[in-house]
């Protein structure tokens, strides 16, 4: 287009026309066009065994090796023991999703019962945690920038939870930040 421009204004203009032709014979490459590969064949030995090994994890309650092997064994055969491979990883979820929002990490504990939700309804036990652990870290996320909503969020969970974590002295704190 710029050959073509610069011809419009000067068609004597030096070596434009043969820049002009040799772009108009120069025939663009065509892109490589990507060829799916074969899709894996389902193997049911190895995911026979891989959930075995999910099993015995989730047995010694290793969460993180029993969502890992039960995962892997879906990846193997996902027609393999679908409801037992599910089972494991909600059961697993949920656990480590408690255990996780009983030792401080409450966004990794959410973001498990979130996946364990995925797989199944969660008990009462896991809602309560949930509820729990979703009202801390509103709580927190207005800590120092709304005050207000702070000793809201801090109040509506020290009356169902006042136990949990730090709840009491972050609404006494709250309330001082608010005055």
């Amino acid at each position: 287009q710029r050959f073509e421009y610069v011809l419009t204004m000067d068609p004597n203009f030096p070596v434009a026309a043969a820049h002009l032709a040799e772009a108009r014979n120069v025939r663009p490459t065509p892109l490589p066009t990507a060829t799916p590969g074969p899709s894996p064949t389902p193997d049911p030995d190895i995911a026979k065994k891989l959930l075995a090994e999910a099993q015995t994890a989730f047995a010694a309650k290793d969460w993180n090796a029993a969502i890992t092997k039960a995962n892997a064994a879906r990846v193997a055969d996902p027609g393999y023991e679908p409801g037992q491979v599910n089972s494991i990883l909600f059961n697993s979820y949920r656990n480590r999703g408690i255990d996780s929002i009983k030792s401080g990490v409450l966004e990794l504990g959410l973001a498990d019962l979130d996946q364990a939700s995925k797989l199944g309804a969660l008990d009462a036990e896991a809602l309560q945690y949930q509820q729990w652990a979703n009202l801390y870290v509103s709580g927190v996320s207005y800590w120092g920038l709304n005050w207000a909503r702070t000793v809201d969020t801090f109040s509506v969970l020290y009356q169902i939870a006042p136990y949990f974590r730090d709840t009491a002295t972050r609404l006494h704190d709250a309330h001082i930040g608010y005055a």
